[in-house]
């Protein structure tokens, strides 16, 4: 019987692609460049890079910081400051965050049902900034971040040091939810979890990959718990 839920934030509770189209955005006209819609897929291309190399342990947020826009701007062909730019992104990409539809809904669901924790990996300052306008901390019984705990998913021990602050709850009695099947999925998977990966873009599930459950919406989610 489930008993606790992990629930990433980023593209499962936040719409980390929108916030993060809008903060690109404004950063470009802050500094004065032209913006194209055709540069966000570049920005989203050169991010996933970045962030699969920050849960393989190849790379640093820090060194992430000083590299992605530089690395877009170069494929860009655009003669700019990557870094001024990317300190621009962090400032806007912390403005109030676009949710997920029905992310609100599936917390009032099953906050009464179950222990509700967040799993990320991403910048504790900047999450902290973001979840307090967001509205769903009242749903929320704990939140667990890669940079306070001092490993990212999708280790073993994340969640080992999770469950160490959880008395009582165990992977046997745990899912994850999430939309990284590298970051959630896979931790699950390494911690012996039940894992719901949430792929509203209908993406094919790679042969090396075994999932529990597959939805598309977060309504979804409230047909499984």
């Amino acid at each position: 019987m489930i008993k606790t839920v992990f629930l990433d934030i980023d593209n499962t509770l936040f719409d980390f692609d929108e916030c993060a189209r809008l903060a690109t955005v404004k950063a470009f006209r802050e500094m004065g460049l032209p913006y194209q819609d055709d540069f966000f897929p570049v920005f989203m291309e050169e991010n996933d890079k970045l962030w699969q190399e920050i849960e393989k342990g190849t790379l640093t947020r820090e060194e992430l910081h000083r590299v992605r826009f530089c690395r877009i701007l170069k494929r860009l062909n655009i003669d700019a400051d990557g870094i001024v730019m990317e300190n621009l992104f962090l400032r806007y990409i912390e403005d109030p965050p676009v949710l997920i539809p029905g992310a609100l809904e599936l917390l009032a669901y099953l906050s009464p049902k179950y222990t509700l924790c967040l799993a990320s990996n991403a910048s504790e300052k900047r999450q902290k900034k973001r979840l307090a306008p967001s509205g769903i901390l009242p749903f929320i019984d704990k939140i667990f971040l890669s940079e306070s705990l001092g490993v990212p998913k999708p280790e073993k021990a994340f969640f080992d040091a999770c469950f160490a602050c959880l008395p009582g709850a165990g992977p046997e009695t745990s899912i994850i939810i999430g939309d990284s099947l590298t970051a959630d999925v896979l931790g699950g998977i390494n911690s012996g979890m039940k894992t719901c990966w949430f792929n509203p873009k209908g993406l094919p599930l790679p042969e090396t990959y075994s999932v529990d459950y597959t939805v598309a919406s977060l309504k979804e989610i409230q047909k499984i718990l």
